[in-house]
């Protein structure tokens, strides 16, 4: 019995909070009473008994199929997801393959232009001893050439006959030392005797200028007696000189002038051959051109100047971790000189294991370059000093070497500190 009415209590207290919460819950008690009709109902509904209303689709069991709805397209967008993850980390596989076969590709083409650069530097260097030798084999013929003219003098003006023979030709010069220079008979008798006496040239015809006389002293006692009277010649239309290759008439003609101003300025100035001397310092050929503008020697196509490391003006050598940079200034006056200074550069035992030597020249606003060697960018920034110093004549040389630590963007600034030095360096030498 006791039983009994505990069941009735547990069934009446949960009627009793069911009420409860159908009350709180519009939903619960719709659900409620869905599931309190008689199976006859049930059977209405289920025979589609219009009369009967079927419950709204709304509950727990509703709310689960929304939500498994939703992980099923959650669970799907996550699997595209992670394909195109997957997708995207092949490719960037790929990128990091690609990028290290391209890295792969550089390190080779490096080595490779390393390997080019000291080809290159071998060749440049044996062409510039290559055409060092050819330069002074050309100037030891040209100096046999300037020997074989020694006992030479030229007449210049000196009346020409319509048929004139050498006979004739040397008949006019006896007659021209004695009544123009104004040597006196006896000299000419007891000093005078000539190999060879004839003009040179082409006859140009009736009325022409004379052409020249070229007469081979047999001693050349004789040709220096003539030569001290031909201040007898001054103011007059007459002229006699000595007698050179094409070569070195051109190399007289660059330095004549510097001479004649020299001159002016009242320093003692001689010209000598191809060699000037003012106040008996040798004064370079190749400073000539660069005072003249820079002419070259068109009718050989031979620069005579070759670099000594005396040429040279040399900076401290600087030192920033494990890279030192040192500075060299030189003059030059043409393109060459930079090869030939460089060669001369190289030729020493302290700078010849230099890494790269940098390198950069300014002859005039029209005539200036440079060199990176390897170091983009640095040789251009060399130029823009000389540019800024307004610079002419010179060339600058860097040379670098190089340690295992990467330098940085610091070694530009180095490059260019050491060249400025040099180069006030070179202008306190000049004061």
């Amino acid at each position: 019995m006791s039983d009994v009415n505990k069941t009735d209590k547990r069934t009446r207290s949960q009627r009793s909070s069911s009420s409860s919460s159908e009350e709180g819950n519009p939903a619960l008690k719709k659900h409620i009473t869905v599931l309190t009709y008689t199976p006859e109902k049930f059977t209405s509904i289920k025979e589609g008994d219009p009369s009967m209303e079927k419950p709204e689709a709304t509950g727990p069991g509703v709310s689960l199929a929304n939500i498994n709805d939703k992980l099923d397209r959650n669970f799907r967008t996550i699997s595209t997801v992670e394909q195109a993850v997957s997708k995207l980390g092949e490719a960037v596989k790929n990128i990091t393959d690609t990028l290290e076969f391209t890295l792969g590709e550089f390190d080779d083409l490096k080595a490779e232009n390393l390997r080019l650069k000291k080809v290159v530097d071998v060749n440049t260097a044996t062409i510039s001893k290559l055409e060092i030798q050819l330069t002074q084999q050309n100037e030891s013929l040209l100096d046999l050439h300037c020997r074989s003219m020694r006992d030479n003098l030229l007449f210049f003006n000196l009346p020409e006959l319509e048929n004139e023979q050498n006979d004739g030709t040397t008949k006019i010069l006896m007659g021209f030392l004695s009544d123009q220079m104004k040597i006196p008979s006896d000299e000419i008798v007891k000093n005078i005797s000539f190999d060879r006496v004839h003009r040179i040239g082409k006859k140009l015809g009736h009325g022409a200028r004379p052409r020249p006389i070229v007469a081979k002293f047999h001693a050349y006692k004789g040709k220096m007696l003539v030569l001290g009277h031909a201040k007898n010649l001054s103011g007059s239309r007459f002229g006699v000189s000595e007698q050179f290759p094409p070569e070195i008439q051109a190399r007289r003609k660059l330095l004549l002038p510097v001479m004649k101003q020299k001159r002016k300025e009242g320093a003692q100035a001689k010209l000598v051959v191809d060699k000037l001397y003012i106040n008996g310092e040798r004064y370079h050929a190749s400073t000539a051109q660069n005072a003249m503008g820079n002419q070259t020697d068109s009718t050989s196509g031979i620069n005579f100047k070759i670099y000594t490391e005396r040429d040279f003006v040399h900076s401290q050598i600087v030192e920033v971790g494990d890279y030192k940079y040192q500075a060299h200034a030189v003059r030059v006056a043409e393109k060459t000189d930079v090869k030939r200074a460089l060669f001369t550069l190289r030729a020493d035992k302290n700078i010849s294991n230099a890494t790269s030597i940098i390198s950069a020249f300014r002859i005039s606003d029209n005539l200036e370059g440079y060199n990176d060697a390897g170091e983009v960018s640095a040789g251009l920034r060399l130029l823009h000093l000389l540019q800024r110093e307004n610079s002419d004549g010179v060339c600058i040389f860097v040379s670098l070497w190089a340690g295992k630590t990467k330098p940085g963007l610091h070694r530009f600034e180095k490059i260019v500190a050491v060249g400025s030095d040099v180069l006030h360096e070179m202008e306190k030498q000049l004061i």
